[in-house]
């Protein structure tokens, strides 16, 4: 196991890659993917905590297309 992925009930994603498996797309083809079920599951608008001092996160899920809506929160709107 490298991690650990979900998708909640209240369209939260939720993601940890172990450091060692950093760094080699695995989080963001897991995002990915939970976005991809959420559209099949009717979810529009999928959101993610991602701590302030986490960089790497922030990046990854602003390049998979969330946008920043307050501190620590980020949001994906399906097109």
């Amino acid at each position: 196991m490298v991690g650990d992925v979900s998708l909640r009930d209240n369209a939260d994603v939720a993601i940890v890659v172990c450091k060692e498996f950093q760094n080699q797309h695995i989080g963001r083809r897991c995002v990915e993917d939970m976005l991809k079920l959420a559209k099949e599951k009717g979810i529009d608008t999928v959101k993610a905590n991602i701590y302030s001092f986490n960089e790497q996160s922030r990046r990854m899920f602003e390049a998979v297309g969330f946008k920043k809506i307050d501190e620590e929160w980020y949001e994906y709107q399906s097109r």
